[in-house]
């Protein structure tokens, strides 16, 4: 409500509204018209005309007589009109000097309540401004200072509309995995062009031609993503980016790309790199310990073998394993991926952080442009983990699977990790056992059901 609707809603409940309309029509402050003057001559007229018959027309005398009367008892008449229009005139003033005195009143109580109205209502809002601007002052400083849970949740917000996982953030350090689309969803296999008489038209592209331009996509969605990572949390020093693209009749995905770029690389240089392949690409080079590289005749963009880096291998398979678990996904931690990625300076393990987002929509290029894909991960809410979990958060040690769960009767270890003290381990396990379906998994899925954690339960 503002001060104006208040304003019109006294009137109306006041009465303000209705006694202002009644007496508009005098004016502000009312004024009673003037009477009319008494017409003493249409009065005699009449009262002659009336008297006519009773003296003969020849009685000259008794016709004169008869004038004077007339005309003494219409003066008396408009005497006495007169002072009655005056009466009435002035009853008719006093009552609308009431009625403005009324309405003054009223309109000075509704001024009254209003001014108190729009006191209280600029102090309750001068307080919640300065709550507002309170908590937003502790997260902006929580933000500069680099804290896991706050930047994580900057970074989702900057990415709710794009393709773009924040995975976790370990000191100073963020990890963003964007997901590229597949070339031929990103480029057109034509091109403008002009004929040798210089007529415009279209040619086909060569593959290598394509690939180029696949590349120079893909460093534009990871640059992008990159710096915009860098402006949303400014707490953060370093962006580690993880390019993947979707594996061909397959709903996993391989990485292509990783590397680290440097918060003041990405908020001074990036803006000058032209839009163009060759600048875009060899900015890729530009990030530490960049590794990507295409191959043959045609430049075509190959994928990062996984087996000699277990970082990109633990995060490549919590992506497989969100494909596993069907769809389901939700904003929880990656913090294992992310430490095993990323180890801290000391060697330590990081605390739990809050994890990543799900959806992944459309980011534009400077390229072409691409529909929206989507890459689920199964994480937990970091707000629904048990608190009596043993894990890498806990002051228990981390425990996995020992050489006497591996050589159980069963020999399956992923029966045995449903026996882990760390619930994201048993989390995992029943997730990769769910696809399973095994008749003798039973006993197995019996004893999740009775797991002290919500989500190993709700899974099995």
């Amino acid at each position: 409500m503002n001060p104006s609707d208040l304003r019109s809603t006294l009137e109306r409940e006041l009465g303000a509204l209705e006694l202002a309309a009644e007496i508009g029509a005098y004016g502000e402050p009312p004024s009673a018209p003037e009477p009319a003057p008494v017409d003493v001559a249409a009065i005699e007229r009449q009262l002659w005309k009336e008297s006519l018959g009773t003296v003969p027309p020849w009685k000259f005398g008794a016709r004169r007589a008869l004038r004077d009367q007339v005309r003494a008892e219409a003066n008396e008449r408009g005497i006495a009109l007169q002072q009655e229009r005056q009466a009435n005139h002035a009853e008719l003033q006093s009552r609308l000097d009431a009625q403005w005195a009324e309405l003054q009143r009223l309109r000075q109580q509704i001024a009254s309540e209003v001014d108190a109205w729009v006191s209280l209502e600029t102090t309750k809002r001068a307080a919640a401004h300065r709550l507002a601007q309170g908590l937003r002052n502790i997260q902006w400083q929580r933000l500069e200072a680099g804290e896991p849970d706050a930047t994580l949740a900057a970074l989702r917000t900057a990415f709710e509309d794009a393709p773009v996982t924040p995975l976790g953030c370990v000191e100073a350090t963020v990890v963003l995995v964007v997901a590229i689309p597949d070339r031929d969803e990103l480029i057109g296999d034509q091109e403008p062009a002009y004929t040798e008489g210089g007529r415009p038209t279209v040619r086909k592209r060569t593959q290598t031609r394509m690939n180029d331009l696949y590349v120079g996509a893909m460093a534009s969605r990871l640059l992008g993503a990159a710096r915009r990572a860098a402006t949303a949390a400014p707490g953060i020093e370093e962006i580690f980016v993880i390019g993947i693209v979707p594996v061909d009749d397959s709903e996993e995905w391989e990485p292509v790309y990783e590397g680290a770029f440097g918060r003041d690389y990405l908020l001074t240089r990036v803006p000058g790199i032209p839009n163009e392949v060759e600048p875009l690409t060899d900015a890729l080079n530009d990030a530490e310990d960049a590794w990507w590289e295409v191959v043959g005749r045609t430049h075509e963009l190959a994928t990062i073998n996984t087996d000699d880096d277990p970082g990109l291998a633990a995060v490549m398979s919590r992506m497989k394993r969100a494909v596993r678990a069907e769809g389901s996904a939700a904003e929880g931690g990656d913090a294992a991926a992310v430490r095993e990625l990323l180890p801290s300076g000391d060697g330590s393990n990081q605390d739990r952080d809050s994890g990543a987002q799900t959806t992944f929509g459309n980011v534009s290029t400077s390229a072409e442009n691409a529909e929206p894909i989507t890459a689920p991960i199964a994480h937990r809410p970091q707000e629904e983990i048990s608190r009596t979990d043993d894990g890498p958060g806990s002051d228990k040690p981390f425990r996995g699977p020992t050489a006497e769960d591996l050589t159980a009767p069963d020999n399956d270890p992923l029966v045995s990790a449903l026996s882990d003290s760390d619930s994201d381990v048993r989390y995992e396990a029943i997730n990769a056992l769910r696809a399973r379906r095994s008749p003798d998994l039973r006993d197995a899925f019996l004893k999740a059901v009775g797991d002290t954690n919500s989500y190993v339960r709700r899974v099995a």
